[in-house]
């Protein structure tokens, strides 16, 4: 084997390995779907309390804000499927003679600026969803502390109303001592504060979406879906559990953004390497770059038509 031969079979090898080790799109849809079932109630959560309401009120927006988010990422991944199917031409165009390397060469420069492009882009996605993550960890912190503060209410509430008593039974012993009769006694009750409660929606089931067997828009309608009551306590584990499910989501579209960065490479070193790749590897090896992008071009349709299934069963309310 000719060193030129051999260095490049070590590119082509190289490029091979890099497609083979891409993240699944799969995880990242699920991770998704769960961000949204835990995230979606909270769109048409309400609370009697106006201390929590400024926590609801920022996970609401977050929930809207991801449902753009998610939208930005369905443009990423119609960008990453038109990359792959460039890929694939390329590929096939060095296969086919009658396509001069300086086609091809175009091509794989215009592809190179696409993966680029969409870098970025996925890039802002993960950017915007660690946004999502901030201001939900601040709507937390926020029933936090709007928690205490209740807490520290209905105590006081009740010292009140204990001193209220002790003093009703002062006065009785009193006025019994003295005889009075026919004598009414007005107590002012100590200011109601509001329950420590929270309404939000019934959880919508990942079944349906798994099975494809879609529920109609008005039969998921927040206003239509029982409603369940939670204490802030608990509403505060529930933004916990919407902050792990981010922070999950949040790390695997940042690993897919990373292994984009190396399918810039993948197009960059085919770009080098034409000439050489046409001449002296054999088809079988390209054939096989040709499947990887295959694959790779039905994962992200997969995730694209995922993605448009998800907002649909989720979020129509939100627009």
């Amino acid at each position: 084997m000719s060193p030129a031969k051999s260095t490049v079979m070590t590119v082509v090898d190289k490029v091979q390995t890099q497609l083979d080790e891409r993240n699944s799109t799969q995880q990242i849809l699920v991770g998704i779907q769960c961000v949204f079932r835990t995230l979606e109630p909270w769109a048409n959560a309400d609370t009697p309390h106006p201390k929590a309401k400024s926590a609801l009120n920022l996970v609401k927006g977050e929930v809207i804000s991801f449902s753009r988010s998610l939208e930005h990422s369905s443009e990423v991944a119609q960008l990453c499927y038109n990359c792959a199917d460039n890929g694939i031409m390329i590929l096939e165009g060095l296969m086919d003679e009658d396509i001069t390397l300086d086609e091809i060469r175009q091509e794989t420069e215009r592809t190179v600026q696409d993966v680029t492009e969409a870098k970025s882009k996925l890039s802002g996605v993960v950017d915007s969803l660690r946004n999502n993550r901030t201001v939900v960890f601040k709507a937390r912190r926020s029933l936090e502390v709007a928690t205490a503060d209740i807490e520290g209410e209905k105590a006081a509430q009740r010292l009140i109303e204990g001193q209220s008593k002790k003093k009703v039974q002062k006065i009785t012993t009193a006025l019994k001592a003295a005889q009075v009769i026919s004598t009414v006694i007005l107590v002012a009750a100590a200011p109601v504060c509001p329950p420590l409660l929270i309404v939000i929606p019934i959880v919508l089931p990942l079944l349906e979406l798994a099975s494809h067997g879609l529920i109609s828009h008005e039969e998921r309608k927040a206003d239509m879906r029982d409603m369940q009551l939670v204490n802030c306590t608990e509403a505060v584990k529930h933004m916990q559990e919407a902050l792990h499910t981010l922070e999950r989501l949040e790390r695997s579209l940042d690993s897919l953004t990373s292994w984009w960065g190396e399918v810039d490479m993948v197009f960059r070193s085919i770009h080098d390497n034409l000439e050489a790749i046409r001449k002296e590897v054999n088809r079988i090896r390209i054939r096989r770059l040709v499947k990887s992008f295959t694959e790779i071009k039905a994962e992200f349709l997969h995730y694209n038509i995922g993605i448009l299934n998800i907002q649909d069963y989720y979020s129509r309310d939100l627009r």
